[in-house]
């Protein structure tokens, strides 16, 4: 699913269903940020669907749900 929404140069996985993505380009809008933009760091929680920007600093920066829509 994290494909579709963003490129990245690292990852690691903080806990169960939680993974953290670094030097990150967005490939659809987020929040405040357009397609193509950079962000430093992206939490995505599949537990509780939320995906959360990141300043390198590790300061957020917004915090948005996800939900997985399934076309037939």
């Amino acid at each position: 699913m994290e494909r579709t929404l963003f490129d990245w140069c690292g990852w690691d996985q903080l806990d169960i269903g939680v993974l953290q993505f670094t030097d990150c380009t967005l490939k659809v809008p987020v929040g405040r940020f357009n397609i193509g933009e950079l962000v430093p760091v992206i939490v995505v929680s599949f537990e509780d669907g939320l995906i959360q920007l990141i300043n390198s600093d590790g300061t957020p920066i917004s915090e948005h749900n996800i939900r997985l829509v399934i076309n037939n």
